[in-house]
């Protein structure tokens, strides 16, 4: 009896570690390295006050490198709606099918063709510490 006990013990922790790693992701399963090589231009935005935003485009080719690398390198987990204001909205160029918006250092909301989800960053990937680090000038928007 004690047998057949540890073994459906380590068989369920077995199906659920196998179900936690399947949850998780990288970027490149979200968004196909093909098409973030087609990336020439970045802008991002910042809300900084009611509905006020300021922008900046990143035109160098260094920083959009850094910047796209730490993209890729996020491993993520697909998670309900966190519930965060966005804190920074990636928009790329051309005109691509997604977009980025990060929530927080750790949560992201990725759009791709009209379909958006919200992801958990498990890694150490720090795409929020590249654009705070760049020191980038940004512009006030107009409304």
């Amino acid at each position: 009896m004690k047998k057949m006990v540890t073994f459906f013990l380590i068989l369920a922790i077995v199906i659920g570690g196998l179900v936690f790693i399947n949850r998780q992701q990288s970027f490149a399963d979200v968004i196909p390295k093909e098409e973030m090589k087609k990336i020439h231009e970045i802008t991002l935005k910042q809300m900084v006050a009611d509905e006020q935003t300021r922008g900046v485009r990143i035109e160098d080719e260094k920083t959009q490198q850094q910047l796209l690398d730490a993209i890729s390198a996020m491993k993520l987990k697909k998670v309900d709606n966190p519930s965060k204001k966005t804190l920074y909205e990636l928009r790329t160029y051309p005109e691509s099918t997604f977009g980025i918006a990060f929530l927080t250092s750790n949560y992201v909301w990725i759009t791709k063709n009209e379909k958006s989800d919200y992801y958990k960053i498990v890694n150490d990937a720090a795409p929020v510490k590249v654009i705070e680090e760049a020191g980038f000038d940004w512009k006030l928007e107009e409304k």
